[in-house]
């Protein structure tokens, strides 16, 4: 009498569920920022979602459409002084794009200065090459000539001051010579006026690039109007070059009947899923991500309530939506496979 009752545990009452978001889907007809309603399209519309007697369900992949250069609105701007106007607050952007590299190929040859030091010049010289031949440097390395993050720094710099800053790459503990743009211990760099000293004061390099350039941020309680503050040389690094650490996926529909909230660090509320980047997956493309915990992070959710419309959105790191690039037609996307349980 006091032993619990039989239950049959039947195998198999499953069942996936694929949310696709598409253009019909954008929160904003017609703007797409990272946030879609997938099941509100109209009875012709195949957007339309009908999940029933759901007793709880699992995100078990996820795909994206990733098209966000790692340098873009949200995370180029500088404003710094130079020690001849220190009153004067000096603004500048990075150029929009995709870096990969922290150094835009050297003019080569390499020049040597006063006691042995090495004059590092930018741009690049190019060598001539046969038709039909991509672009290289000296050593015969394809280069691309707008791939080099520190270098539109110090040009953004340069081009709005007047003062010639150029860019020393180095690994942290000493100067290199390298031999090219290749360089693998290229991991930090230092940042030098022609003449005189500068201060950065502020900026969204400084606030949401700190991991992307490798910068500190910026200290509030730093007189910018005291030239004993300003510096001769700027070390910065290691780069990672990635706009955000992660995405989070999160989804308020889908997250209405939790007993069991996600957790941890910069958790935004409805978090679904969190999904961490490398720098391969910051190059544009599509990405799929499997989940494979075990067992599966479930979500409950009531057997009588049906599932006719899910929210869906893509947060950066800084809990911001993921920026995409208002291109012609927008097309980013995101997909996420649910497994669903009876």
């Amino acid at each position: 009498m006091l032993e619990p009752p039989f239950v049959r545990v039947r195998d198999g009452n499953t069942a996936y569920m694929y949310v696709d978001t598409s253009p019909a889907t954008q929160f904003q007809g017609g703007f797409n920022d990272a946030s879609w309603i997938v099941g509100q399209g109209g009875p012709r519309s195949n957007s339309n979602l009908d999940a029933r007697k759901i007793k709880r369900q699992a995100v078990v992949a996820l795909k994206y459409m990733w098209a966000t250069p790692n340098v873009n609105p949200t995370n180029n701007s500088i404003t710094f002084r130079i020690s001849a106007a220190p009153l004067v607050d000096i603004v500048c952007t990075v150029p929009t794009y995709n870096y990969m590299r922290l150094y835009t190929s050297f003019r080569s040859p390499i020049t040597y200065g006063p006691q042995g030091t090495i004059d590092y010049t930018f741009p690049p010289v190019f060598v001539g090459l046969p038709a039909g031949v991509a672009v290289g440097d000296s050593f015969g390395n394809e280069v691309d000539p707008e791939d080099g993050i520190i270098t539109k720094m110090a040009a953004a710099m340069t081009a709005a001051s007047g003062v010639v800053f150029n860019v020393i790459p180095s690994d942290g503990y000493r100067d290199l010579q390298p031999s090219n743009y290749q360089n693998t211990n290229c991991l930090f760099w230092r940042l030098v006026p022609s003449v005189g000293t500068f201060i950065f004061t502020g900026g969204s390099v400084f606030t949401r690039g700190q991991f992307l350039y490798g910068v500190p941020p910026i200290n509030p309680a730093i007189d910018p109007s005291n030239l004993a503050n300003y510096y001769g040389v700027f070390a910065g690094g290691p780069t990672s070059f990635l706009y955000t650490r992660w995405i989070d996926i999160t989804s308020r529909t889908l997250l209405q009947n939790t007993k069991m909230p996600l957790s941890g660090t910069h958790v935004p509320v409805n978090l679904l899923a969190r999904v961490y980047l490398s720098k391969k997956d910051q190059q544009s493309g599509t990405i799929f991500v499997e989940i494979t915990n075990t067992p599966l992070q479930w979500i409950n959710w009531r057997s009588s309530q049906a599932i006719n419309s899910v929210d869906l959105q893509m947060r950066d790191e800084f809990g911001e939506l993921v920026e995409i690039p208002q291109g012609a037609n927008n097309a980013s996307w995101l997909s996420v496979i649910l497994l669903n349980e009876l």
